[in-house]
């Protein structure tokens, strides 16, 4: 999901995959049980998506008289969307829309606060570089370093040229204290959804950070259950940039622990799907959000409930979290384990 509670977001790795054919099938609930296939039953009037969990491949099926067959798309990779030739929704086309469905809104207001502030800036997962462009516009004048793995996000972010833009993962950066700040737009702190990722993802941002720099970002709270809204129930309807008639759809495949797996599936209004998207965000708690911090050579300044700064409360939407760069650490050092002793948190009595 993206920047407002979409994903990639946003907001922030997904995925990908398309339908690959249609058939005519007469009884689709039989073949449902079979395989330990999830069926996505969301897509419009009689139809149905397959979802193989072992290839991750997917087939569409309509219901109606007569037999046929699907061929399922395998995975690429673990980011982009496999294409066909038929139906598709590209990576430029699901970059575009992001920007779309995603206007600028609070969140963006605060953290341009601190890029406005900060002589030189990292942003981690910063999609297609709207946060760069408006401190650009806002008049910074330092230096700005966009890192994003999604190629055509870099492609439209490209368009400003005075900003470094880097294709590739927040565990891979080599950064050694160059950045003031970095920040994490778009909920994008959710998609390290592995204790080993989340380590070298902050171990490699404490390094590209000065002494003394910060680290401002934002996450979802799990005490809100927001995935619960993420259901067929509840599509979105939006014109897309070429004037497409669209119709978003979200299927919450399983919730495990603290990480919650996803569908999302861009389809036309009558429900034929032309794209699907999988992905999954983890939900960490303050207490997890404190430790994980800690291990990683950071020290928490201070814990908002909302984008306008208000206090952390257990029913506030978001965990905003602005944290200082204080003892040293380098990839590949031991950090605290994140299930181990979790800190009692007494600067916010209220959300216990």
């Amino acid at each position: 999901m993206g920047r407002t509670g979409t994903v990639r977001p946003a907001t922030h790795p997904l995925t990908g995959f398309l339908v690959t054919a249609t058939i005519e099938i007469d009884h689709p609930t039989e073949l449902a049980a079979g395989a330990g296939a999830v069926w996505v039953t969301h897509l419009g009037p009689g139809t149905v998506s397959r979802i193989d969990p072992a290839t991750e491949a997917v087939a569409t099926i309509k219901v109606g008289r007569g037999q046929g067959h699907a061929a399922g798309c395998p995975r690429r990779d673990s980011w982009r969307t496999v294409r066909h030739t038929a139906s598709m929704y590209s990576d430029a086309d699901a970059a575009a829309l992001y920007d779309l469905l995603n206007p600028w809104g609070p969140s963006d207001d605060f953290y341009l606060s601190y890029l406005l502030e900060a002589p030189s800036v990292l942003d981690v997962g910063c999609g297609t570089g709207v946060l760069q462009h408006r401190a650009r516009e806002s008049g910074h004048t330092g230096r700005l370093c966009g890192l994003d793995p999604d190629g055509a996000a870099l492609d439209r972010a490209r368009t400003l040229g005075d900003v470094q833009w880097v294709q590739g993962r927040a565990a891979d950066m080599a950064w050694d204290r160059e950045f003031a700040l970095a920040v994490m737009a778009s909920n994008v702190f959710q998609v390290f959804v592995t204790d080993e990722e989340l380590r070298a993802s902050l171990a490699t941002t404490r390094a590209a950070l000065v002494d003394g720099g910060l680290l401002v970002f934002g996450t979802r709270n799990p005490r809100v259950r927001e995935w619960e809204h993420w259901n067929p129930s509840n599509p979105l309807d939006v014109v897309d940039h070429a004037g497409r008639e669209l119709r978003i759809v979200y299927h919450v495949e399983s919730v495990t622990d603290d990480v919650v797996t996803f569908t999302e599936t861009t389809a036309t209004r009558d429900g034929e799907p032309l794209r699907v998207d999988r992905a999954s965000l983890r939900f960490l708690d303050v207490e997890g959000l404190d430790a994980v911090l800690g291990g990683a050579g950071f020290e928490v300044e201070a814990w908002y409930g909302d984008w306008s700064r208000g206090p952390l409360t257990p029913t506030s939407d978001d965990i905003i979290v602005v944290a200082r760069a204080t003892r040293s650490t380098r990839p590949g050092e031991p950090l605290e384990d994140i299930a181990a002793e979790r800190v009692k948190i007494e600067r916010f009595p209220g959300w216990r």
